[in-house]
């Protein structure tokens, strides 16, 4: 590889921390779909893109509201749909009354949660929020994995050839 620009793809939508060329050649991106005043923060997206290789939109996914709003990183599953983090807008009394400690809560909590969703069409079918059914459990167990899998990315020797 020789550097060289390949392909570009444009939106209508400002871009967000994270693009993946599929191997079908489709873009999967995050992007900036609407203001969100309630998660304003950097990172904050929204929005998911696919956009074919001629600059078709394929599908798109908004999950932004007052309550919660993607941020960060997706991840295209091999079954076709796509694992999302967002963050979900708790108030103080809310996060008290699960535990948090007082002292580190001033207005709101935004804890994560991770959502998988199935594309359908123009939109997107919320297949399973991975935190909601499992809460308990699953929540540490999630982390844990991504966690221990960038860490063994990371940490692991280079390959000697």
């Amino acid at each position: 590889m020789s550097g060289d620009v390949v392909h570009t793809w444009d939106s209508d939508y400002y871009p967000r921390l994270s693009a993946y060329l599929l191997e079908t050649g489709h873009l999967l991106r995050t992007a900036k779909m609407s203001a969100n005043p309630t998660f304003d923060a950097g990172g904050a997206g929204g929005g998911v893109e696919k956009i074919d290789w001629d600059g078709t939109v394929v599908w798109d996914f908004e999950y932004s509201t007052n309550q919660h709003c993607l941020h960060h990183d997706i991840e295209g599953l091999p079954n076709g749909n796509v694992l999302m983090v967002a963050w979900e807008y708790k108030t103080a009394a809310e996060a008290i009354a699960a535990g948090r400690d007082p002292a580190l809560v001033i207005d709101a909590l935004w804890p994560d949660h991770i959502i998988e969703v199935e594309p359908t069409g123009a939109t997107g079918n919320i297949y399973k929020n991975w935190i909601e059914n499992n809460r308990d459990r699953y929540k540490i167990e999630v982390y844990d994995e991504v966690i221990q899998s960038t860490i063994q990315e990371e940490e692991a020797p280079p390959e000697q050839g």
